[in-house]
């Protein structure tokens, strides 16, 4: 599902940082003499031969503060329309990515294979063709674009690689899901909002009983501390077909905290754009880990 570019926000040459300033907050409490905090958004390329020529397209957000700091991995859903793949860029997820940056984390947003300006072939390609799906191959597939990113993030010099969560929505809440099947080293937690694939209209998903083997499946080796979020009018995998996910996830020893959130919208797939709603479901799944940051978020 892509999502509208944040208003005020626009695709930068790739490599080159933007600088925001903010008023000071407590993630500079210690400098209470400071004036400002200075945030960078910097677009960037994850070379790769599998993603040739172009690599993956990503977006890295972060506050400039000494030290290391914890990474989140941050991938999108698809939309329904096969046209619209093209243009999927990092940017969209640039309020989500500030979520994290404003806590103390390094954001690195990362556009999947053959989506938007990201080379190679799209996940969807290995996930077969309705009605014979195998939607645990393509997330598998999605799930590799993560593990490059998170390795690529290992080398910069703001990350500490021992504490890393992945976040996903929709085909990539799914990527997510099958990321902590095979997890790399230093995930500590994941993230999966509105998780799936083969939604063909609302309330309607091609070969279900395949998606929630494929859950089933990622639950046997999954042993990452998760939060689903699922949104009471998901249109696009509703409550009852979230549950038989969660309940296939679980049967095999999969570790998910399961939340359906209130209704928002006409849509609740759209539940990801809406920060604010889901802002404290995030933070106290954060807390519980004994990844929050002892500071305030910055405004």
């Amino acid at each position: 599902m892509p999502m509208p570019r944040p208003t005020g926000s626009r695709p930068q040459g790739r490599n080159r940082p933007r600088i925001l300033v903010f008023g000071l907050a407590a993630l500079l409490a210690a400098a209470s003499s400071a004036s400002a905090q200075r945030y960078v958004e910097r677009e960037v390329s994850i070379p790769w031969v599998e993603a040739s020529p172009n690599g993956l397209d990503a977006l890295l957000v972060y506050a400039d503060l000494p030290g290391k700091h914890p990474l989140v991995v941050i991938t999108h859903g698809s939309s329904r329309k096969a046209e619209e793949h093209a243009n999927v860029t990092p940017w969209q997820e640039l309020h989500q990515a500030q979520w994290f940056a404003r806590r103390g984390w390094i954001a690195l947003v990362v556009v999947r294979r053959g989506y938007g300006m990201s080379g190679g072939e799209q996940d969807g390609r290995h996930g077969g063709h309705c009605p014979y799906t195998n939607y645990e191959e393509a997330a598998e597939y999605g799930a590799e674009d993560l593990r490059v990113a998170i390795e690529y993030a290992r080398d910069l010099p703001q990350v500490d690689a021992t504490h890393v969560v992945a976040m996903g929505v929709s085909t990539g809440g799914l990527a997510v899901v099958a990321l902590t099947a095979r997890a790399p080293t230093g995930l500590v937690a994941a993230i999966n909002f509105a998780g799936g694939r083969g939604s063909k209209a609302d309330h309607k998903v091609c070969n279900p009983a395949d998606l929630v083997n494929a859950y089933r499946s990622f639950g046997r080796s999954s042993r990452t501390p998760m939060l689903w979020i699922y949104a009471q009018n998901d249109k696009f995998f509703w409550p009852k077909l979230a549950r038989k996910f969660d309940a296939a996830f679980r049967s095999g020893g999969g570790q998910d905290q399961f939340v359906l959130a209130p209704p928002i919208g006409t849509d609740g797939h759209s539940l990801f754009r809406h920060v604010d709603a889901w802002s404290s479901t995030v933070d106290e799944f954060l807390k519980a880990q004994g990844l929050a940051i002892p500071q305030e978020p910055v405004p």
